[in-house]
């Protein structure tokens, strides 16, 4: 039995909402994308003067809408989003990805990591958009520090020592840890002032000043530190595991690229990044 001319084009319709590959391909060659479909000559030339730009639109708007759970997280990013007004043309770019990965076993943490994933490869295509890189690479790392699990405390007990008037012996032997998880990130600019800027309307363009190291630290109250570093400062801090001993975590730096450097030189280093908190200096191994 042949479907009524109605029936067949309200199929379509719901089809081009439910199948991205589809619409694109009847916005690209509609008489191809149509051409399994037995239309009367009237509804393809409905078809004709549809605008179908206007319904992938429609079809970014329903993405768009389906993903408003992530501007708790990435209120930056949608401002730019929308400053540029490329919203609803990236959305209805990503419903394809959308549609393809879903599952009913998928977690919100899957969602966002596929969402942010899709974006950066989006914007890398457009250096235009000015900031819109820094913002999410620094909202998506800020949202991820706060998916670690907390770091668990050490069994048996764990001395913590202060290091200044240490012999340089018992310097070596300590053992430098962080409860706080910590992620060391480059950007373009400073991340903190770009958010802020943004987020306050402040929307001028920024000249790239080539890449800065931040240090990124998650707190108990899942507030995040962020703080610019020296290359050093960063070697060091990316080597602490919590088990490795100062004298070791020197000896993995002059390897990498200061072995010129005198290993007392590093001293000032650990007792800076205790007095500041970042770590503490332990008097045993927490693994041991």
């Amino acid at each position: 039995m042949r479907a009524e001319p109605a029936f067949l084009v309200e199929e379509i319709l719901a089809r081009c909402l439910t199948d991205p590959p589809f619409l694109e391909r009847l916005i690209a060659d509609r008489d191809a994308a149509l051409k399994a479909y037995p239309l009367d000559a009237q509804a393809r030339a409905d078809f004709v003067n549809t605008d179908m730009q206007r319904l992938r639109r429609f079809s970014g708007f329903i993405a768009k809408v389906q993903h408003n759970y992530l501007w708790d997280f990435f209120p930056a990013t949608r401002r730019l989003l929308q400053h540029y007004r490329i919203e609803i043309d990236f959305f209805a770019d990503y419903r394809a990805i959308q549609l393809s990965a879903q599952s009913p076993a998928q977690s919100q943490s899957d969602k966002i990591r596929r969402f942010a994933d899709h974006l950066a490869t989006f914007v890398a295509k457009t250096p235009s958009l000015t900031g819109l890189a820094s913002a999410l690479h620094y909202e998506r790392a800020c949202w991820e520090l706060r998916q670690i699990a907390p770091n668990r405390r050490p069994r048996g007990r764990v001395e913590l020592r202060r290091a200044a008037g240490l012999a340089w012996s018992d310097f070596l032997k300590l053992v430098p840890k962080c409860d706080d998880p910590l992620r060391i990130e480059a950007f373009d600019c400073d991340p903190v002032a770009l958010v802020a800027d943004v987020l306050a309307g402040r929307l001028s363009p920024r000249d790239s000043a080539g890449d800065r190291l931040f240090v990124l630290r998650r707190h108990r109250d899942q507030s995040v530190q962020t703080s610019e570093i020296e290359e050093l400062s960063a070697l060091l801090l990316s080597t602490i595991d919590g088990c490795r001993t100062v004298r070791s975590i020197i000896a993995v730096a002059r390897r990498r690229a200061l072995g010129t450097t005198p290993p007392r030189a590093f001293r000032a280093f650990f007792e800076q990044a205790a007095d500041a908190q970042f770590i503490q200096l332990c008097g045993a191994p927490p693994c041991a």
